[in-house]
């Protein structure tokens, strides 16, 4: 199967096996993994700098989309030590400023999820990586102030320092 090119130009989704896509990965610069349902990676690597806005903007639509809730939504991002603060502080004031709200109204960016089991599962996720030593730099709770009290609402989130164990 060939790759597929998806918007912007400095990602590239590859929808591959994983011998073939390990084998690729050694010539790809930016490139997303589709490994399977929940298996979603995205990796970023050092030659990235040269579209790094456009990977970030490409990363953000990608995993916020339907609150984050598609088969393909990244749920783990490596990226390359050498970039990984710049990421870290982009990315999170990125996230900080996605406007949580009911999907019906004009200008929100992420909705709410499909449930409170799924709420409670997030939930759930957060507080294991949390116990396990991750850091959280943005979100990291439920919303439940206003508006957002009447539905399944968790704050965009993005954590550092994660394991494979979390």
């Amino acid at each position: 199967m060939k790759p597929t090119l998806m918007l912007p130009p400095a990602l590239i989704v590859l929808l591959l096996s994983f011998p073939v896509a390990a084998q690729t990965q050694s010539t790809t610069s930016d490139s997303e993994l589709q490994l399977g349902v929940e298996s979603y990676k995205s990796a970023h690597y050092e030659d990235a700098a040269l579209h790094f806005e456009k990977a970030i903007d490409g990363l953000m639509a990608a995993k916020f989309q339907n609150a984050g809730q598609m088969c393909i939504a990244p749920n783990r991002i490596f990226v390359h030590s050498s970039l990984l603060d710049t990421f870290l502080e982009r990315m999170s004031r990125k996230v900080a400023q996605l406007k949580v709200g009911s999907g019906l109204d004009h200008g929100t960016d992420v909705g709410p999820l499909i449930n409170s089991s799924a709420v409670k599962k997030v939930e759930s996720l957060v507080n294991d990586a949390i116990d396990k030593g991750a850091r959280v730099l943005v979100g990291g709770h439920r919303l439940i102030e206003g508006t957002l009290a009447s539905g399944s609402f968790y704050a965009p989130t993005v954590l550092a320092d994660v394991t494979s164990d979390m």
